[in-house]
Parts: C-alpha cells; structure tokens; sequence
C-alpha cells in the first residue's frame, strides 16, 4: 500500500470574532470570506479543528487544510486507488466530531493564508453540506495519542485518480459543517487537535494518505456494492469493462 505525505503546504485557518472586535454572530464568523489568522508553519495545533464561544457572544471557528501529491495515482490501469486512508496525528484535545471535504487550497508550494478560510469546493458567500463534497463520513472519535484512521470514500478516490494536487480540509462536523449555530450556554469549546508536516522532529507523526493500488477498471456501484468491492460482473473482469447493458 503506497503512502502521500501531506505537503508541507498544511496548516489552520481561522475566524476569531473576538480576536478582532467584531460581533456580528455565527452565521457570518461560518461563512467569512477570509480568515483572522493563520498557523502555516506550525508543526501541531492543539485546536486544529475549533469551534468556540465566547462570554462576549463572540465566535471562532478554525478548519486545517492539507495537500497531498496524487499525480502518480491513475497513470496506468494498474495503479488507481481502489481504497484510501487519511492517517492525522491527534493531539491534546479529541472532544469535536469532523468531517473531510474537497477544499481549494493549498497547493503543494504556497502554504495556507488567511484567505483560506472557505477554501472549501462549493462554497460562494456561504454553504450548506449539500454544497460541499464530502470526502468521509463523520467521525466521531479522536485519539489525541496516535493516528486516526479516516476511510476516505469513492468521491476521493475518484479525485485522487483525476488530479493531480489532492487537496483536503478537515472542519467540525455538528455545527461548522452542519451549519447550526454552536450555543454551550454562556461560553464553551470544542476541538480536536493534530499534527502537520513542519518538521523533521516530528516526522513519525506526519499527515498521510495510505492507498491500496489495483485497477483503473469498471468505477460504479452495482447494487449497492462498492466498485472497489467488485471483481468480476458475470465473470468478466470489471477492468475490462465500461459500460453494462449499453450503459
């Protein structure tokens, strides 16, 4: 199973309301066109992915991007990617759900601004999760001590296969992606905490896609079934075929 480090691109945007002095609530701290600071360089966050509220009714809200190298994944029939694992390295805190996105940024040599905050596909002035392309399902544990393990599904795939900078962002999943305004009472909290690829003393704990190589081949569901579950339709390999009944 080959392995895709994270460019050294990835880090955390974010949108702090307080930090700023603004107050003009959730929905415009979610869909703010630019960030109020950035995290390029650093090697972890302990709130990678944030949702807070403060005591002045203030929000933020910080989402982490990455960008990994695929141009190797789909060059011949033998080596597309039939299953995919992002691999983050937790730390400090693990009480937020999230959930992977396509995002638009960063590429694999300019590292993540501020104005990447709704580096998100689909986003325009704002976004519902209909309007974004959702690369996993929700998670809803985090080891803050060791890889989480986040199966990556057909859209991924299908984008790892077609470009050639496969790009990511992980944002919280209940209200962030969600959209429903974060109210813990007066004030409260929640994130997850991860690594980036920054450094050389913390290179075991690098961001990484794993993949299993197998054939380009026959890319549909069948029924219900997962292509990259599918070997053979009535006997014939699904890497000779691209169409079924004509289709």
């Amino acid at each position: 199973m080959p392995d895709i480090v994270a460019g050294s691109t990835d880090g955390v945007v974010y949108h702090d309301q307080n930090a700023i002095g603004v107050n003009d609530g959730w929905t415009n701290c979610r869909n703010s066109s630019t960030g109020s600071a950035v995290y390029s360089t650093t090697v972890y966050s302990a709130a990678g992915v944030y949702v807070k509220k403060w005591a002045t009714n203030k929000f933020q809200i910080r989402r982490s991007f990455f960008a990994f190298d695929t141009s190797g994944i789909g060059s011949s029939d033998s080596n597309c990617a039939t299953a995919a694992t992002l691999k983050i390295y937790g730390r400090t805190y693990g009480a937020a759900d999230i959930i992977v996105v396509k995002a638009t940024a960063p590429d694999l040599s300019t590292g993540v601004a501020t104005g990447d905050f709704n580096a998100l596909s689909g986003w325009t002035d704002s976004f519902e999760p209909g309007d974004l392309t959702a690369y996993s399902s929700e998670i809803t544990t985090w080891s803050t001590s060791g890889y989480n393990d986040i199966t990556l599904n057909k859209d991924a795939r299908t984008d790892m296969i077609a470009l050639s900078i496969f790009k990511v962002a992980i944002i919280e999943y209940d209200y962030d992606y969600l959209g429903v305004e974060y109210n813990p009472g007066a004030l409260g909290e929640i994130a997850d905490g991860m690594y980036y690829n920054h450094t050389a003393t913390d290179s075991g704990k690098r961001p990484y896609i794993t993949y299993t190589e197998g054939s380009c081949g026959y890319e549909n569901d069948v029924s219900g079934v997962a292509f990259s579950d599918i070997g053979k339709i009535n006997n014939i390999a699904t890497a000779d075929i691209s169409k079924v009944s004509g289709l």
